[in-house]
């Protein structure tokens, strides 16, 4: 069974600034994709303060970071960033979010 994809509305913030700036966004359909239809296999478990998240690397430098629900079979993207940006927002809105 395929994985839903859902972007957190910071995550669609990431987006809009992101392609205001220029950045190719292409390459990440891609990735979604992948996500479907396994988000274990393509992406790397964090430790620590994100050990729910998983990351993708895309482009030079960029980061898909994600937390998988199961029992939803959900992907919820929750930054989309920079490399450092990227883990920095994720931090915070994991904070925001307890």
């Amino acid at each position: 069974m395929a994985y839903q994809i859902d972007l957190s509305k910071d995550a669609i913030k990431d987006l809009d600034k992101l392609k205001k700036s220029g950045v190719d966004l292409k390459p990440l359909s891609r990735f979604f994709s992948r996500i479907e239809n396994n988000p274990y296999i393509c992406s790397k478990k964090k430790q620590g303060v994100l050990e729910n998240i998983r990351a993708i690397e895309w482009g030079k430098g960029y980061r898909l970071l994600f937390e998988i629900y199961e029992k939803d079979k959900t992907v919820l993207i929750t930054a989309i960033d920079k490399h450092d940006d990227a883990y920095r927002k994720a931090k915070r809105r994991i904070n925001k979010q307890v």
